[in-house]
């Protein structure tokens, strides 16, 4: 079999903020799995004093990913908590959040033609399948927004069959569990270069941001910050802000994750 794109964890500075207008990093820190494995699709939680990094753990030998758990430490380092998700079929893109008191989770399960949400019964090592958000949809990098009093989800699906980077799709809820319908503006964007989630949205200055992948001339080539100036059931208007290139080291030819939290702002 091909051997896939070994991608790692790149943990910046602490002490420098990136600024989704001009992101540039200048110092990190490198996260690294063990053996042949990788981690990617890094998600930040912030917990009773716990910095926890949630992240898709490719295992070589099985040829799958697996959802683990890391837990970062004030000088950057991590200890790795392990597998805390593992179904017959590959995981990837772990968003984590608290809702009414409860913690939450969904994956990229896009071989189940599905996106499923699991609340935690024993945060963070064990997750029930509480609800199936989409079925019957290969969505890829799944990435839920709360915002107004209604949950939004996005989304890549290929209708045609064709690169599911290409297509941006968006479904509305009244409630978490759903029931979810599509956007009437969808496809919201048809550009393989911004379509594609890359991290959970985000708040800086009262403006509210989408990280999105550019996915050429490689998947994964960099990361594209997004203005979301139009969001509600009806309507939807984005504009492109500034690119983060993984410029800050010569053996890397990708970047396409990025999440944050009050201290920590993270890369994959």
């Amino acid at each position: 079999r091909a051997t896939p794109r070994r991608w790692s964890v790149r943990l910046p500075a602490a002490e420098t903020p990136l600024d989704p207008a001009t992101p540039r990093v200048d110092a990190w820190r490198a996260l690294v799995a063990p053996g042949r494995n990788y981690w990617a699709d890094p998600f930040l939680v912030e917990e009773g004093g716990r910095c926890l990094l949630f992240v898709e753990e490719f295992v070589d030998a099985r040829n799958q990913g697996v959802i683990a758990c890391l837990q970062l430490q004030d000088d950057g380092t991590a200890i790795n908590l392990g597998t805390i998700l593992d179904e017959p079929f590959h995981l990837s893109y772990p968003q984590v959040f608290r809702w009414n008191d409860a913690w939450y989770m969904t994956v990229e399960s896009y071989e189940a033609d599905r996106v499923s949400l699991y609340r935690a019964t024993d945060f963070p090592r064990d997750w029930t399948r509480v609800a199936d958000l989409l079925d019957g949809c290969a969505c890829v990098d799944p990435t839920l927004h709360h915002h107004d009093g209604r949950w939004y989800l996005f989304g890549n699906v290929s209708e045609s069959g064709g690169n599911p980077s290409d297509e941006l799709f968006l479904f509305v809820a009244d409630a978490l569990e759903g029931p979810y319908r599509p956007h009437p503006a969808n496809p919201l964007l048809a550009d393989v270069r911004s379509a594609r989630p890359a991290g959970q949205l985000f708040e800086r200055d009262g403006r509210l941001y989408r990280p999105a992948q550019c996915c050429a001339p490689i998947y994964g080539a960099a990361v594209v910050f997004n203005e979301v100036v139009e969001l509600t059931p009806e309507q939807y208007r984005e504009r492109q802000v500034a690119r983060l290139d993984p410029t800050w080291t010569a053996r890397q030819d990708g970047c396409h994750a990025f999440n944050a939290g009050a201290r920590w702002r993270v890369l994959g």
